[in-house]
C-alpha cells in the first residue's frame, strides 16, 4: 500500500484556504501515484478552532466545501481528511445539533465513510467534550486500497482509557492503521509520539502511519506550536519514513517497504528555538503585524529575544529599544549595542531619565525614602514600557516581552511596565533555559552572536545602585519547574532537598503572583506545562500544598 503523509500547514478559521491547500496536497500525493492520502486533523476548519464552532454558518461551511469541494477533487485514490461533522438528529443541551471531530474516507468524487474521534481529550490544553460528542462505534473501511482503519488523535493515546481504538480497529479487519493528528509541540515531545505508535502496531501487528500538522495556533491564554514530525512505521515498528518538523512537506512511502534510518535526536534547545521561532513567526503574520520591537537591555532574556524575533522576521523588521537611566551599567548598554550590531538589527536609545525626573516631581512623596523604594523601582519599569509602547503604536510593530517563565512564576516583572507586550516568546522558558538557548544561538551562527559578557553578567533589572536578582537560579530554576509542572507538594519539595526557606518563598511568590499572570501577554507553550489554559488556578486562594 502506497501511502502519502500530507503534512500541512493549515489556519484556523481559513476555511476556503485550507481546502485549497488540502486539495494541493490531494493532487500532488496522486501525482508521486500514491494509493491513499492522509492529512492532519480537523485539516478543513484548522485545529483548534475553539468557539468557532459555535459561530453561525461555521460547521456548515466546512461540510460545504468537504463535499462540493474536496471531495469531486479525489480520484484514482482514497483521501483521509479531518473535518467537522454534525448530527441534526441529536441536540446538545443548548438545543444546537450535536458536533463530532471527524475523518472523511473519500474515494472515487465523493464521500464513502466518516469516523468519528472516540476519545476526546481533556487535560492541559484540551477541552474537546466542551464541543464534540465521542464517536459510538470504530468502524474498518473497505477501500479499492484495502481495508483501513482511521484514527483520530487522542484515539492512538489510549493508554488511559478503557476503549482500545486501535485493538478494535484491528480484530475488525484493518489492514493499515491511520492516525490523522493535531499535536502540539513540548521539548521531547516527538520520541514520545513514535513510541506511542510503536506500541500500537506492537498490540495490533500493524503499520502505522501518523500525520500532525504544522503551523502555530491559538489555544486560549498561549499559542501552541505544530511541529509535523509525521512519520509511518511498517507492522514491526520499522521506521518507514520520517517528515521535516516545523514546516509542510509530503511523503510517499510503500507500507510494505524498507525501513529508514531514525533522524537524529533533535537538542531540547534546538527544537525549542525552532518551535518559537515559528511561533513569533506565525503570531505576528495572523495578527497582521510586519514588523517588532523589543526593550534590550544588555541581559541574557532580552538578547535571546531579539535574536529569535531576528531568525523569525527577518534583521530589517526588528527594532530593538535600548532605554537607560540613572542605574543602567554602561556594561548593559554596550552589551546591547554590540548585540544589536551583531544580529543588524536597528537599536536606538531614549533615556527614560527626564521621564523619570517628571515623574519623581509629580509624585513627590509618593516615592521617596524606604516605604517608596518599590513604587520608585516599578516606576522606572512602567516608564519603560509606555516608551515601547507608544513606538509599537506609533509604527505598527509588535512588541514583544522578555520575560522568562521563572521569573513570571515568581511574580518577578511588573505588570504595565517589562511584562508590556503582545506576546511573549520565552514565557515558558525557564531561566536556566534562557542560557542554553543563548548557547545554542551562537553554536547555530558559528560565532558570538551574543556576547560572552551578557553570558557572563548577574541578572538584574538595574532599577537601583548595586541592584542583583534576589535568586540563586541553580535552585530556584528547577525548583519552579518541579512546582508548575509537576505539581509538587512541600513535603515533596522538601524531600527531593529543597531548603525550606527557599521551598516556602516560592510556594508563597507563586500564589502571590497568579494575578499577573492572568493579564499578561500570551506565551508560546514549549514544556509540558505552561502558563495559561493549561495550569488554570484561581487568582485568590488559601489553599497551600504540604
Amino acid at each position: 500500500m502506497r501511502v502519502a503523509l500530507v503534512q500541512l500547514a493549515t489556519e484556523v478559521g481559513d476555511l476556503a484556504g485550507n481546502t485549497r491547500a488540502i486539495r494541493a496536497g490531494i493532487e500532488a500525493a496522486h501525482a508521486a501515484r500514491a494509493e491513499v492520502a492522509v492529512l492532519p486533523e480537523l485539516a478543513i476548519c484548522g485545529y483548534p478552532p475553539l468557539d468557532l464552532l459555535l459561530e453561525r454558518g461555521f460547521v456548515a461551511e466546512n461540510l460545504r466545501l468537504l463535499r462540493e469541494e474536496i471531495a469531486p477533487s479525489v480520484h484514482g485514490m482514497v483521501a483521509v481528511v479531518g473535518f467537522v461533522d454534525h448530527d441534526p438528529g441529536e441536540l446538545s443541551p443548548e438545543g444546537t445539533p450535536v458536533l463530532r471531530n471527524a475523518a472523511a474516507v473519500v474515494a472515487d468524487g465523493r464521500i464513502v465513510g466518516v469516523t468519528h474521534k472516540t476519545l476526546l481529550p481533556e487535560y492541559d490544553v484540551f477541552f474537546e467534550r466542551r464541543y464534540f460528542a465521542a464517536g459510538r462505534s470504530r468502524t474498518v473501511h473497505r477501500t479499492g486500497a484495502g481495508p483501513l482503519g482511521v484514527l483520530i488523535c487522542e484515539d492512538l493515546w489510549d493508554e488511559a482509557y478503557d476503549c482500545k481504538v486501535a485493538r478494535e480497529l484491528a480484530r475488525g479487519g484493518a489492514r493499515a492503521l491511520l492516525s490523522i493528528s493535531a499535536s502540539p509541540f513540548w521539548a521531547g515531545k516527538a520520541g514520545v509520539r513514535m513510541e506511542v505508535a510503536r506500541r500500537r502496531a506492537g498490540e495490533t501487528g500493524l503499520p502505522v502511519v501518523y500525520v500532525n500538522q504544522v503551523g502555530s495556533e491559538d489555544g486560549y491564554e498561549g499559542q501552541l506550536v505544530f511541529d509535523g514530525g509525521s512519520f509511518a512505521l511498517g507492522a514491526d515498528g520499522r521506521l518507514l519514513a520520517a517528515a521535516r518538523r516545523f514546516e509542510s512537506d509530503l511523503l510517499v512511502v510503500d507500507l510494505e517497504g524498507p525501513g529508514v534510518a531514525a533522524p537524529p535526536v533533535e537538542d531540547a534547545a534546538d527544537e525549542t528555538a525552532r518551535a518559537i521561532v515559528l511561533g513569533i513567526r506565525e503570531y505576528a503574520r495572523r495578527c497582521g503585524f510586519a514588523s517588532a520591537v523589543l526593550g534590550l537591555s544588555g541581559g541574557i532574556d532580552s538578547a535571546v529575544v531579539a535574536a529569535l524575533a531576528v531568525e523569525a522576521m527577518g534583521r530589517e523588521r526588528v527594532l530593538a529599544l535600548s532605554l537607560p537611566a540613572r542605574h543602567s551599567s554602561e556594561r548593559g548598554q554596550r552589551d546591547a549595542r554590540i548585540l544589536a550590531g551583531n544580529l543588524g538589527c536597528e537599536l536606538r536609545t531614549i533615556s527614560i531619565e527626564p521621564l523619570l525626573r517628571a515623574t519623581e516631581a509629580a509624585l513627590g512623596s509618593t516615592l521617596a525614602g524606604p516605604a517608596g523604594e518599590l513604587a520608585h523601582e516599578n516606576v522606572q519599569a512602567r516608564l519603560r514600557g509606555l516608551v515601547l509602547m507608544a513606538v509599537s503604536n506609533r509604527e505598527g510593530r509588535l512588541l514583544l516581552t522578555t520575560g522568562n517563565k521563572t521569573e513570571l512564576a515568581l511574580g518577578y516583572c511588573t505588570l504595565y511596565g517589562d511584562m508590556n507586550g503582545g506576546l511573549a516568546p520565552i514565557s515558558d522558558v525557564g531561566k536556566l533555559q534562557v542560557y542554553e538557548l543563548g548557547r545554542r544561538i551562537n553554536r547555530a551562527a558559528g560565532r558570538e552572536l551574543i556576547p560572552a559578557s551578557i553570558f557572563a553578567a548577574p541578572p538584574s533589572p538595574e532599577l537601583r545602585a548595586d541592584h542583583v536578582e534576589p535568586f540563586d537560579y541553580a535552585v530556584v530554576g528547577p525548583l519552579v519547574d518541579e512546582i508548575i509542572v509537576h505539581r509538587r507538594s512541600r513535603a515533596e519539595l522538601l524531600e527531593l532537598g529543597y531548603p525550606a526557606g527557599v521551598v516556602d518563598d516560592c510556594l508563597a511568590r507563586v500564589a502571590r503572583a497568579e494575578y499577573k499572570r492572568r493579564q499578561a501577554p500570551p506565551g508560546i507553550k514549549v514544556t509540558g506545562k505552561a502558563f495559561g489554559v493549561g495550569r488554570r488556578i484561581p487568582i485568590a486562594h488559601p489553599f497551600r500544598p504540604e
